[in-house]
């Protein structure tokens, strides 16, 4: 799923919340100025222009509520491997994010044979799954070892529940719930760990009345051969540079 609209459709005056509120940037508005722009004509005007960038949008659906004219919809958008693989193997795309519900992984398994070689030319591979009770761990397990070994760097995303644009206090019930279960456990499967689906503003307090929130500052980050991923850190927020993240502690 992506979202959805026309820019020309809404007020030029709008403060645009929909692209303030996306976390993945995947909405670009621009004020046009149509007809005649001299001081002297009163019937100047202006329009939108812009909207989704398709290839960024992954659906997290935090502008759904912001939008005060409810001119945003959602639609489905579907890749087939053979183009994804060629997006892959661009210079400019680092990272892929898998979506599965973990209970067909023949499917999961399908898709990933499908990629072949082209997961070489990414750097991280992230797999995003919801919280499927006793079975999540097991099925991670399961996920890794499918794809391991053509595996750089991999990161879960976790949905304590649906993302669905809720910011309400309560909507993050089940994602906190989901980080102590993911605290208390011992052998946790291979990668970094993000809490995705469930979290908002409300989180973080949520977090520190437990003693699972940290914040951690990086002035350089380097990976080379020797480096150990094996420490698990569930990120809640980590910047483009890198330089700076919000965390749980494990």
């Amino acid at each position: 799923m992506v979202i959805a609209f026309d820019p020309e459709d809404c007020p030029p005056n709008c403060s645009r919340p929909c692209e303030k509120v996306c976390p993945a940037n995947a909405i670009l508005l621009e004020e046009l100025s149509t007809g005649d722009q001299s001081p002297c004509n009163s019937n100047a005007s202006s329009k939108l222009q812009g909207g989704v960038v398709t290839e960024r949008c992954y659906g997290c659906g935090r502008c759904f509520p912001v939008c005060p004219y409810d001119k945003i919809r959602a639609k489905a958008y579907i890749r087939d491997s053979i183009s994804t693989c060629e997006l892959l193997k661009r210079n400019d795309v680092d990272a892929i994010e898998i979506h599965t519900t973990g209970r067909r992984i023949d499917l999961f398994e399908e898709l990933w044979h499908s990629l072949g070689n082209s997961i070489n030319y990414v750097k991280l591979v992230a797999v995003s799954l919801p919280d499927m009770g006793n079975l999540t761990f097991s099925t991670m397990n399961t996920v890794y070892s499918i794809m391991k070994s053509r595996l750089g760097y991999n990161l879960w995303q976790l949905d304590g529940r649906p993302m669905s644009g809720d910011i309400g206090r309560g909507a993050t019930r089940e994602a906190i719930s989901f980080a102590v279960r993911l605290g208390g456990m011992k052998e946790r499967p291979h990668g970094f760990y993000q809490l995705a689906g469930g979290t908002n503003s409300h989180t973080v307090d949520g977090l520190k009345k437990l003693g699972l929130f940290q914040v951690m500052v990086f002035s350089v980050i380097y990976f080379d051969s020797s480096s150990s991923l094996s420490h698990l850190i569930l990120n809640l927020l980590v910047d483009s540079s890198l330089s700076s993240g919000i965390s749980v502690k494990l």
